[in-house]
């Protein structure tokens, strides 16, 4: 599998089209064999069209699509259904919440097993301890992100990682 590149962007952003679209033309070619994930963040959805998002998805096949912030955001279900993206992260406070009783994470793994079965790969954010990835990885998860794992690196360590 390839490395990706993780990019949070307002869905606003999206909708000016002509400035996103010149913008990632000059990242993808600056990022050769990186795959280029956008996460349309979950504040002002309304701003973006299910019919604009989709003409970008046409403009940009190689660009992989991320729902972030699942659980807390507008209108989570229907976003999804209508973007059908091929990644969402599960806001770390869903985590946080249903890894406090024990029934809670039987329910994550559910919403985890269906957006699955909808095509989409899942990660959890937030995780923070090796005793949360540990129950992630028991109810089925994949994908985690959190400081568990390492802290966010700098564009300078991202330069000097790609020339090695």
């Amino acid at each position: 599998d390839c490395k990706r590149l993780f990019l949070n962007v307002y869905a606003g952003t999206l909708a000016e089209s002509d400035k996103f679209k010149e913008w990632l033309v000059q990242l993808q070619d600056a990022l050769d064999e990186t795959r280029v994930v956008i996460e349309i963040l979950e504040t002002h959805v309304h701003e973006l069209s299910f019919e604009k998002l989709t003409a970008l998805h046409q403009l940009f096949p190689t660009v992989e699509w991320a729902q972030d912030d699942f659980g807390i955001g507008e209108s989570d279900l229907l976003r999804f259904m209508g973007w059908m993206p091929k990644w969402v992260k599960f806001d770390g406070s869903l985590l946080t919440k249903f890894l406090e009783n024990h029934s809670g994470g039987d329910l994550l793994a559910q919403l985890g097993e269906w957006v699955s079965q909808h095509g989409a790969q899942v990660i959890v954010e937030g995780v923070e301890t090796a005793e949360q990835a540990e129950r992630l990885r028991e109810k089925g998860f994949r994908f985690g992100q959190g400081y568990f794992w390492g802290v966010p690196e700098s564009m300078d360590e991202v330069e000097s990682e790609q020339h090695r």
